[in-house]
């Protein structure tokens, strides 16, 4: 596949793909396919096509196809172990990482493949082994090796078995002692690895908590303060209140008990959330604040009672509060080889177009603070005007399924198909924002005040479109345009922004009418005077945990 035509065609492929339009993608990549099996663009593109399809056989038929030729390649080992999984068959995935590993011994991603597995398999001593195994074979990341195994041994801490040692918080909810025991050692020795990260110290703390041992979550809540960077001083607040609720043995009256309830709410760091678990997340948080406010933390049960209609208004209210408080975004650092196909496909097709127009890219981020906002992991890629005026960030974005967040996809638009985003930002020395990006009617929030001027074209927008919007929206505002500077500037900016936003947010009431509206269009009669009154209800519940 060497003619400009053909990789043209893939290109168009990848777009079908990216726009929810598998089966058609398909009609042209089955020539490609047939023309070099072998090539592996052409291989990740189909089968990028068939898992968006759902074509879950054929995507393994084509995967063993391509690994009898090409036994060693680990990628798609990985992929045909994905492709089972997805089929519900981690025996066969298993299996899969297995043989990738005789072909490619201590290969850094199948061994951590081979631990993740077998910690859904509750094999606790396969991953503890094959981690150290992983640790001897890449010694430099050894820090990152520690954390990813004192993880999964938390997750297998939340199901414990009968016959084992288990501690009990103050709702009821059981851990596992020994893989929680497990996982300090873990920590211990990443921060041995790395004593000044602040981020290790807040991890460990944590533990300490789930195992009641609030004296040593303490001790090392005063580390982590200690060692608090430029960057880590927007979390001091978080973590002095963290330490706060340590004491008095972390039983410090309702407060205790609501932050013992927001912590057995599911993560979404260990994988992506769905719809039910956001439901139980959002009821478990409105109760929390209930509860540690000293209102009826029973009444709102009987409130919400067993109506879904009424689950999913109290949900509702409780999105639109995340929205208008929303966390720190904490962007750090990520490979985008740790993302799927297409998220990189997207930010390299974006990068294509930006750099075309004197943009440079400043490298891959997670806003890791939005991660269990959002539900799953997010790649975005963060770019800079030449004049370095101009910010742009790229992402794609895959709604889980069924739903979650955009719940309003769910309930009126039913949308399932992928968004590619890209949002451009510039700010004025006085603290105002110009916005302009592709979203149009996915986000309803649009009204952000005085202070910020977003414009959202239709998702179909392309590039091009949207910079020469950008450009000529500041050629016509004036203003004395900041200048970013660098990665660290955009972040700063991105922050003010965030300041900004939720403190019109909180001033209007966290949600228009209009907006309500806009969100539940032939819904609005039947949902949006149960979102008022949740609104009323939470924010009565939560006034003393506003985002700062």
């Amino acid at each position: 596949m060497d003619t400009l035509n053909d990789l043209e065609r893939l290109e168009q492929a990848r777009q079908l793909i990216d726009d929810g339009k598998a089966k058609a993608a398909l009609k042209i990549l089955n020539a490609l396919y047939k023309a070099d099996e072998d090539n592996r663009d052409v291989i990740d593109a189909v089968v990028d096509a068939l898992e968006a399809a759902e074509l879950w056989s054929k995507a393994r038929t084509v995967l063993l196809r391509a690994l009898s030729r090409q036994p060693q390649v680990p990628e798609l080992w990985i992929r045909l172990a994905y492709v089972f999984l997805a089929e519900d068959d981690q025996s066969s995935s298993t299996q899969a990482i297995e043989k990738a590993l005789v072909a490619n011994p201590n290969h850094p991603q199948l061994m951590l493949e081979r631990a993740r597995l077998a910690a859904g398999r509750g094999e606790r001593e396969v991953m503890h082994q094959t981690l150290d195994a992983a640790m001897a074979a890449q010694p430099d990341n050894r820090v990152a090796l520690f954390i990813e195994r004192a993880d999964l041994y938390q997750s297998l801490a939340l199901t414990p078995s009968e016959d084992e040692a288990q501690i009990k918080d103050a709702l009821g909810m059981s851990c596992a002692v020994v893989p929680m025991q497990r996982a300090l050692r873990d920590l211990a020795a990443a921060i041995a690895l790395d004593p000044d990260s602040w981020r290790l110290h807040v991890k460990r703390a944590e533990v300490h908590k789930r195992l009641q041992e609030f004296d040593a979550a303490i001790e090392d809540y005063d580390r982590a303060l200690a060692c608090l960077d430029e960057e880590g001083e927007s979390m001091r607040a978080f973590i002095e209140q963290e330490r706060e609720g340590c004491g008095n043995g972390g039983r410090n009256e309702r407060e205790a008990l609501a932050n013992s309830m927001r912590e057995a709410m599911k993560s979404a760091d260990g994988g992506e959330l769905n719809f039910d678990d956001h439901l139980a997340n959002n009821l478990v948080d409105a109760l929390a604040g209930q509860y540690a406010e000293g209102n009826d933390m029973l009444g709102l049960l009987e409130e919400v009672s067993d109506d879904p209609n009424e689950a999913l208004a109290l949900s509702m209210a409780q999105d639109i509060l995340k929205n208008a408080r929303e966390p720190f975004a904490d962007y750090q650092p990520v490979a985008q080889s740790d993302f799927s196909a297409a998220a990189r496909a997207y930010c390299a097709k974006a990068e294509k177009a930006l750099s075309g127009r004197g943009f440079v890219t400043l490298g891959d981020f997670e806003p890791v603070g939005l991660r269990q906002v959002i539900g799953k992991r997010a790649l975005v890629r963060l770019f800079l005007s030449q004049d370095r005026q101009v910010c742009a960030a790229a992402y794609r974005y895959t709604p889980l399924k069924p739903g979650f967040w955009v719940w309003l996809i769910l309930v009126v638009l039913r949308q399932w198909r992928h968004h590619h985003i890209v949002e451009l930002e510039s700010a004025t020395r006085d603290g105002r924002f110009l916005v302009t990006n592709n979203t149009g009617k996915l986000n309803p929030f649009i009204d952000s005040g005085a202070s910020i001027d977003i414009l959202a074209l239709p998702p179909g927008t392309g590039f091009e479109s949207l910079i020469d919007a950008h450009l000529a929206r500041m050629s016509a505002a004036g203003g004395d345009w900041a200048d970013y500077q660098d990665t660290d500037g955009v972040l700063a900016y991105q922050e003010q922004l965030r300041l900004s936003k939720n403190a019109y947010r909180e001033s209007i009431g966290f949600v228009s009418d209009a907006e309500l509206h806009t969100m539940l269009g032939k819904q609005y009669d039947k949902f949006a005077p149960k979102i008022k009154k949740y609104l009323q209800l939470l924010t009565r519940a939560n006034a003393s945990s506003t985002s700062n």
